[in-house]
Order: C-alpha cells, then sequence, then structure tokens
C-alpha cells in the first residue's frame, strides 16, 4: 500500500510539473502537420514509448499528436499512436478517457492482429489501475481483456505483449489473494522480460514478483529478487523504476525489522525521486525557456510576416484598383459609343418612321382628296343633269314638272349627303384628333364650318369645297372668314397652314 501510495504521489507530482510541456507539444504538432515522416514515424513511435516508459505521458502526448496528425501515416501506426496516446492517459490517472478511445477502436474490423493484442492489454491495465470505473467486477475485466491479449499474442508470438499481459493477469489475481495463479503468471512474466532484455519491464515486474513472496512470508527470497533486478540496471537511466525499486526494497527491509537498512533504502529512494523531480524541474525550465525564446522569436517573425503581408495586401490593392480603373474606362468609352451609336440608330429609325409615316399621311392626304375630287366632279355631273332636267321643265305638263322637281331636289339631297358621309369616314380614319382638337378649342365652330376646316387641312381650293358642299365659292369664302376669326387667326397666318399643323 505504501508502494502504491508513494507511486500515485510521484505520478501527480510529475503530471503538474510535465504539464506545460503539452503546450509546446501542440506547437510543434501545428507547424508540422503537413510533414511527409516515413521513416521518421518509427522513430517518434519509439520515442513516445520511451517517454511512457519513464513516466512522462504528456511528452508521449505532444510527439503522439504529431504523428496523428501526419497525412502519409498508415492506418496500422495511426491505431498505435491511439493506443500509445490511450496509456498516456492512464499514465495521468484518466483512466475512462483511456477506456473510451481503445474500446472505440477494438470495434474496428480492420485493426491488426498486434494493435487489438496490444489495445486488450491495456484495457487490461485501465481496469486494473481504474478504481473509479463502474462497469462490473473491476478484476473480471482484467482476466478477460488479459486472457484475450495472451490468445493472439501466443498466436502470433507476439512476446513483449505476451509478458506484459501475463504480468496484468498476476496483479489481478494478487488482488484476489489468489496467491498461486498469480505467482504463477508474474514468473512467467519476469523470466520473459529477463530473456529478452526489456530492463524497464523487467523492474516493473520485479517488484510484483517480490510482493508475491512477501505476501508468503518469504521475505529473504522478496529481497533477492530486489537486489538481483538492481545489478541488471542501476545506471539511474529509468530513474523513476529504480525509485520504485528502493522504496519497495525499504518496505521489506521494515518488514523483516531491519530498520536501519530500511532508512538507508528510503533515504536512497527518497534521493532519487528528488533528483528525478528535480531533473524533471530543470528540463522543463529549459524547454519553458526555449519555448519562450523560440515564442518571442516567432513574435517577430510573425510580426514581419504581417507586415510583409500587409505590403503584399497594399500592392494587391493598388494593382486591382488600377486594373479596376482600367477595365472602367474601356467599359465607360465602349458603352459612350455603343449609347452614341444606338442613339443614332434611334434617330435614324425615328427618322425614318417619321418619314414613313409623313409620306402615308400624304398618300393618304392625296387619296382622300383624290376621293374628295372625284366626289366634286360626281356632284358637278349631278348638277349638269339637274340643270337638264330643269331645261325639259317647261314642255312638260304641271304633273311632269313636278316629278322632275322632286328627282332634282332628292338627287342632290342624297348625293351631298352620301358624298360627305363617305369623305368623313375616310378623313377621320387619317385624322382620328383632328375633329377632337377643333372641339375641345373651339365649340364655337359649327358642323358646317367644321367639314369646310377638313376640306382646308387637305389644302382643297374653294371652288371644290364649293362643289363637295353644294354651295357656292362665295358662301366658301364668307365661313372661311367666320372660320378665321372664331380660331383667332390674324390675317398674316394662313389659315390652311394652321390647320395642316394642327
Amino acid at each position: 500500500m505504501l508502494n502504491n501510495r508513494i507511486n500515485r504521489v510521484s505520478f501527480i507530482v510529475a503530471f503538474l510539473l510535465i504539464n506545460l510541456t503539452i503546450v509546446s507539444g501542440f506547437c510543434e504538432n501545428v507547424s508540422n502537420r503537413n510533414e511527409r515522416l516515413n521513416p521518421k514515424s518509427d522513430s517518434l513511435i519509439n520515442l513516445s514509448r520511451k517517454y511512457l516508459s519513464r513516466s512522462q505521458p504528456d511528452k508521449s502526448i505532444s510527439v503522439l499528436f504529431r504523428l496523428i496528425h501526419i497525412d502519409s501515416l498508415s492506418n496500422d501506426k495511426l491505431d498505435l499512436c491511439k493506443i500509445l496516446l490511450a496509456e498516456s492517459y492512464r499514465q495521468k490517472l484518466e483512466f475512462n478517457k483511456a477506456i473510451e478511445l481503445v474500446s472505440t477502436l477494438l470495434k474496428s474490423e480492420y485493426l491488426s492482429n498486434y494493435n487489438r493484442a496490444f489495445a486488450y492489454n491495456r484495457m487490461a491495465a485501465f481496469f486494473d489501475e481504474g478504481d473509479t470505473i463502474g462497469r462490473g467486477s473491476r478484476y473480471d475485466s482484467v482476466i478477460y481483456y488479459s486472457n484475450l491479449s495472451i490468445k493472439i499474442s501466443r498466436k502470433y508470438r507476439y512476446n513483449k505483449l505476451l509478458y506484459l499481459s501475463y504480468n496484468e493477469l498476476g496483479f489481478a489475481y494478487m488482488s484476489l489473494n489468489d496467491t498461486a495463479k498469480s505467482r504463477e503468471y508474474i514468473e512467467l512474466a519476469f523470466q520473459g522480460f529477463k530473456d529478452i532484455n526489456d530492463i524497464p519491464n523487467t523492474m516493473n515486474t520485479a517488484i510484483n514478483m517480490s510482493r508475491t513472496y512477501l505476501n508468503l512470508g518469504k521475505l529473504d527470497k522478496a529481497q533477492s529478487i530486489i537486489n538481483d533486478v538492481l545489478k541488471i540496471d542501476n545506471s539511474k537511466v529509468n530513474k523513476n523504476l529504480l525509485m520504485r525499486l528502493y522504496l519497495y526494497l525499504s518496505k521489506i527491509n521494515d518488514t523483516k525489522g531491519d530498520y536501519k537498512q530500511a532508512f538507508i533504502t528510503l533515504k536512497k529512494a527518497r534521493e532519487m525521486q528528488h533528483d528525478y523531480f528535480f531533473d524533471r524541474m530543470n528540463e522543463q525550465i529549459n524547454e519553458m525557456s526555449a519555448l519562450y525564446d523560440l515564442q518571442q522569436k516567432e513574435a517577430q517573425i510573425k510580426k514581419a510576416q504581417q507586415q510583409a503581408q500587409i505590403e503584399r495586401q497594399q500592392k494587391y490593392i493598388l494593382i486591382i484598383a488600377v486594373l479596376g480603373l482600367i477595365v472602367l474606362t474601356i467599359v465607360m468609352f465602349f458603352s459612350f459609343q455603343f449609347r452614341r451609336k444606338f442613339l443614332k440608330q434611334k434617330r435614324e429609325l425615328i427618322k425614318s418612321e417619321n418619314d414613313n409615316l409623313k409620306k402615308d399621311l400624304e398618300f393618304k392626304n392625296k387619296e382622300l382628296v383624290t376621293n374628295a375630287l372625284s366626289m366634286a366632279k360626281q356632284m358637278e355631273c349631278n348638277i349638269d343633269i339637274s340643270e337638264k332636267l330643269r331645261a325639259i321643265m317647261p314642255h312638260g305638263n304641271e304633273k311632269v314638272k313636278k316629278d322632275l322637281m322632286q328627282t332634282i331636289k332628292a338627287m342632290n339631297a342624297n348625293q351631298s349627303t352620301k358624298a360627305w358621309k363617305e369623305f368623313e369616314v375616310h378623313f377621320s380614319n387619317v385624322h382620328e384628333e383632328f375633329y377632337k382638337k377643333l372641339r375641345t378649342n373651339y365649340p364655337d365652330l359649327t358642323p358646317t364650318e367644321l367639314k369646310t376646316c377638313a376640306f382646308l387641312k387637305l389644302n382643297m381650293n374653294t371652288k371644290d369645297i364649293a362643289a363637295l358642299t353644294n354651295r357656292s365659292p362665295r358662301t366658301i369664302e364668307n365661313s372661311r372668314l367666320s372660320i378665321r376669326k372664331k380660331l383667332g387667326i390674324d390675317t398674316d397666318i394662313n389659315l390652311v397652314s394652321f390647320l395642316i399643323d394642327l
């Protein structure tokens, strides 16, 4: 129990001291996100493992984040990085987070045999140390996942994973007070790690091996195991493991009643603990100092880059503005040319339409005049016929005279009315607004004067008008004077021109 508490305290202190390194790790991750590291990925994975063996999870996380965000990293290595990341969380006592990450990974059907065996092994470790995990029997889970890992590791000869699983399984049985099974699996793990010369795991497993003998009351055997391992590696490379070995050795001496030796080994453990954390603190200070210098340099570089970017943007804006001005000038020039051409074409079209309308009006006016003159000649013919009928009237009796007179009157009246109606229909089609303007602006004009104005608009002479209206030329002249007066036209203004322009 003393050993576990000391280890827990060591991990927590290490976590607090090392936590700041994650900042530099993330910065380094961002700057190297697109780095192509096919050959270097293995060395970075080994570096992560090295940090984990020395209980430096934050440094491991920093390296793993660099690896995970490499585009060229294979799926197999990516899965391995996730397992190592979960192991880093375990060392930071974030067991639920570690279990969630690996549980998700184990659902993949594409997980390689090695990674699956490794994931099962780490799941066992998470349950082994995660006191707060509410997922059924804690040690049942450790045994279950350890056996799954052992089954795969034996089949494919993943020796290190096999020995790790033996160790987890042995520790679980030790916690369940099954001394026989605990000793069996821990001895397999201990001997296996010694055979493959895995010194860190040999040192770690030696503590469990020694504990089994301590529980059996074999204190000398427990002490000899620790002493033998201390002889394997006392180079202080694995200071955290050496510290744990000396702490456990102190516990054995204390149990034996050798308080002096217990004090000596405890003092040595404390010195190593002090050196371990002092080295870590110095390392952190150096890293923070380097990080500060790097941040200062990056700030200067960033400022220079921002200034250069501003200058580039200003140049781009100036270039765009000049190009925009040139384009706008070209557009305005062609727009002006197009508009001028369009207006010219429009004026020509309007002129052409006006000319066509004028010609059409002139043609229709000529047609009206022609029809009017034709009617006038017809009227003259009627007058001649009337005169001839009048000439033969004296030679007839009274009844004949009476019939001839009625015929003459009816013929003259019908001809005049029919001629005017035909003319008025044709005239209104050509000059539909003429009568409306006269009636609106000059309401004093009589119907006869309105007819006369229509004939004058067609520039017909007094004789033709007189023939069409069955009146004398003098009467027409008097009507013209009356019209001029009602229109308010001075004597110097031509009446026909006024009516034509109306």
